[in-house]
């Protein structure tokens, strides 16, 4: 017979960043080994399943994803069943059968050797989860990872906490404590009659302090009918004081009382600083006199020049007389910037302007302009004039003139030039109605259409119309 030598019944191996592990005992059947990983926030060792979490082939487990913790592997061989049940009576007793059934029992023998509590050299290799039971006679801890028992815990609170009666403080240790036998009573002691408990009270500043078995009543004494606790107050102008109880002080100001003077001087402006400084750009935090203000902002409305220099850039002045002409100051000099009143619309009247104008205008006026005559012509009535700038036009051609008597006047016969666009020019240019005038204008880009020389009045294919 052949016994195997006897091994640990557990492989405990470090984590080593892969998915294959492999355990050195040997088992009776594929299942026997069970496979662990350690938790590391419960301290103990979860259970794996085979298949679900690895798979086992011989000595190595293969985890599906690499685990991240340490692996524990332990044989766990069936007891209660022999892989060899019985023996036949009177048969022969084969030595292979033997060894089977004492290799079974022995890793039996083993694994209840590693897999339990030694009694004297115990080591464990997770949590201890005593199932809400209490560990007895558990000697003093003495090192820091030690555990302490119930007696040591009552020392601590009768024995290493220590009191001074000099800050006010009492500490009164008796042995009524029910988690460790001992119990501390502290309590705020009364050292002086302005030593109570653990604060000092100091009476002064009008404030009285009344003390009875520990307690302190603080109160502020009212002395005179104007000196209400510990503030007096006193009322001026234009601040109003009522009393209307001991201790009551309602404070107000009065519509009506508070006058200009009351005001910073850094934070008005009167005429004479606008005056010196009238291009001040000033700041939210002042205000400027009435006097101010009309030198510094209101239009002067008369005849003739202003007398002085010192108005704000920007200032307007208004000459009613001559030509009605509105000025505005530059800081140094008057400028005209308008006159002879308002611009008027003139109905009959239809301005063109190619630089200036816009056909979204109606032309009424020589600041709305329109942009090209083709517009102007469509827009005018009967007996309307067309006024046109100097400058080129490009016109879609042909312009239809359909009302009567209308005047297209160009402002002269050499900077007003007219031409159709290169899409229109072999169209005419002005189809025109009864009345029509056209005055002072050069035409340009004008074509005749079809073959040259095929015109019967002049045939020459070269020179011919």
């Amino acid at each position: 017979m052949a016994i195997e030598t006897p091994t640990a019944a557990f492989s405990l191996l470090a984590n080593n960043g892969g998915t294959d592990y492999t355990f050195s005992f040997t088992t009776t059947e594929a299942d026997d080994a069970v496979v662990y990983l350690h938790n590391t926030s419960t301290g103990n060792y979860d259970l794996k399943t085979v298949t679900s979490d690895y798979t086992l082939s011989g000595s190595t487990v293969t985890f599906n994803s690499a685990p991240a913790t340490q692996v524990l592997i332990i044989r766990r061989t069936d007891f209660n069943t022999l892989k060899i049940p019985n023996f036949i009576a009177g048969s022969a007793i084969r030595g292979q059968d033997l060894d089977s059934n004492f290799t079974q029992l022995l890793r039996v023998t083993q694994e209840f050797r590693d897999l339990k509590v030694d009694k004297y050299f115990p080591e464990l290799e997770s949590s201890l989860d005593m199932n809400s039971n209490r560990i007895k006679e558990l000697a003093p801890g003495v090192l820091d990872t030690d555990a302490v028992n119930r007696l040591q815990l009552g020392n601590i609170i009768a024995s290493d906490i220590t009191s001074s009666t000099t800050q006010g403080i009492e500490l009164t240790k008796t042995q009524s404590g029910s988690n460790s036998g001992d119990e501390m009573v502290i309590s705020g002691i009364n050292s002086s009659p302005t030593q109570k408990g653990v604060v000092s009270i100091t009476e002064g500043h009008a404030i009285g302090a009344a003390y009875t078995s520990g307690a302190v009543v603080i109160a502020a004494d009212k002395s005179t009918a104007s000196q209400q606790g510990v503030v007096k107050i006193t009322a001026t102008t234009p601040i109003d004081l009522t009393r209307s109880a001991d201790g009551d002080v309602a404070l107000a100001i009065n519509d009506g009382t508070v006058d200009i003077a009351k005001i910073k001087a850094d934070d008005l402006v009167t005429s004479t600083e606008q005056n010196a400084t009238p291009n001040a750009v000033g700041n939210d935090d002042e205000l400027a006199t009435f006097k101010a203000l009309n030198k510094r902002h209101d239009i002067i409305y008369q005849s003739g020049t202003p007398s002085g220099s010192d108005f704000i850039t920007g200032k307007l002045w208004y000459d009613h007389a001559a030509d009605q002409t509105l000025y505005v100051w530059d800081g140094t000099n008057w400028l005209g910037i308008s006159s002879g009143g308002t611009f008027v619309t003139q109905p009959t009247v239809i301005w063109v302007d190619s630089v200036n104008g816009l056909d979204t205008n109606d032309g009424h006026r020589v600041i709305d302009a329109m942009k090209t005559i083709k517009a102007a012509v469509t827009s005018a009535s009967a007996g309307d004039i067309v006024l046109v700038a100097p400058g080129i036009y490009r016109e879609i051609a042909p312009i239809d003139i359909t009302v009567n008597n209308l005047s297209i006047v160009g402002q002269s016969l050499r900077s007003c030039f007219v031409h159709p666009t290169p899409a229109t020019e072999l169209n005419s240019l002005f189809r025109v109605n009864s009345g029509t005038q056209i005055q002072n204008f050069s035409f340009g880009g004008l074509k005749a259409s079809g073959t040259r020389g095929g015109h019967a009045i002049d045939s020459d294919n070269t020179y011919g119309l």
